[in-house]
This record gives C-alpha cells, sequence and structure tokens, in this order.
C-alpha cells in the first residue's frame, strides 16, 4: 500500500505471460538455486545459430572500474530471453568464465565454446557492486 497525497493507493502487479508462454517451446535454463542452473545444450545451440536475433535480446558494452577493464556489461535484458533464463540481471558485469577473465568480445566467444565443451560452466558476475558465481550444468 502506498499514500499518495495523503490517500491510501493500492499497487497492484500484473502478471505477465512469458513469451512463448503458450506454444510448446522448452526454456533453455532451469534454475537449481538463485546461482545454479541447468542448461539445455540443443537449445543453447539453437539460439548460438542466430547471432543477430541473440544480440536483439540484450545490450553488451565493456564496463571499466577506475580507468581499467573490468568486464561486459549487460543491460537492456528482453524478459524471457535466454539471457534472463541464464539468471543474468540488467547491470551485471561478466568478469570471468571458469575463472578466466573476460574483457572482450572475443573473450565471449571463449566463452561460448567453452560451453559447447563442458559439463559445466561457472560465470563470475560482479552484481550490484557484490561478486556472485552463476553455475551452469549442460545436459
Amino acid at each position: 500500500m502506498l499514500n499518495l497525497k495523503g490517500k491510501d493507493e493500492i499497487l497492484l502487479m500484473e502478471d505477465v505471460p512469458h513469451p512463448g508462454a503458450d506454444d510448446d517451446s522448452v526454456d533453455v535454463a532451469v534454475a537449481e538455486t538463485p546461482a545454479s542452473f541447468r542448461l539445455r545444450r540443443s537449445e543453447m545451440e539453437r539460439h548460438m545459430m542466430n547471432l543477430p536475433q541473440l544480440m536483439s535480446q540484450v545490450r553488451i558494452r565493456p564496463s571499466f572500474e577506475d580507468g581499467q577493464p573490468d568486464g561486459l556489461a549487460v543491460t537492456r535484458i528482453q524478459p524471457g530471453s535466454i539471457f534472463s533464463e541464464m539468471g543474468l540481471q540488467d547491470g551485471d558485469v561478466i568478469q570471468g568464465v571458469n575463472g578466466n577473465e573476460i574483457r572482450s568480445v572475443e573473450d565471449i566467444m571463449a566463452l561460448y565454446r567453452s560451453m559447447r565443451q563442458s559439463e559445466s560452466l561457472a560465470l563470475q558476475v560482479k552484481r550490484q557492486g557484490l561478486q556472485e558465481t552463476l553455475t551452469y550444468a549442460f545436459e
């Protein structure tokens, strides 16, 4: 409840349907814990085959701290996108993959290669100034 100009107001939130919720599509990621996910490799591959569409789901730009590269910031994450299903949030700064620093788009391509060749993946993220690790298991 909110008080606006002396009046009590009730703020209601509408449940917005997930894009594709009416079809039989399969989610890419299933959250096991807040920072641990199972990823369907076949769905990840399908998304990676259409890079222009994939990149329309997010804005990725270099992040700097004290004038030094700090990772890649992700913003404008579209609801229902692969990025949101992977647990990424607007403003996250991806700083590493499996302990290896990410500072450029080329490093992101290494992320893709890691995903194709591994059973699991650990993504080091700075979220609201705090370090967090998102882990993924591939099935």
